[in-house]
């Protein structure tokens, strides 16, 4: 990854799925965000329904 702040964030989120031991799905992360928990189907569904673009 050439962009040093994606980078960052990307490990942050990785030492987050860590630190919840989340190794496998159901996770769903969107534009940074992470679906984790028992909504995390109809939440991605919303987003994907409701994307704009």
């Amino acid at each position: 990854m050439e962009n040093p702040e994606l980078m960052i964030e990307f490990l942050r989120t990785k030492e987050k799925l860590i630190k919840n031991e989340i190794y496998s799905t159901p996770t769903f992360i969107v534009n940074s965000l992470i679906l984790d928990n028992e909504f995390a189907i109809y939440n991605l569904e919303y987003l994907l329904q409701n994307d704009k673009n």
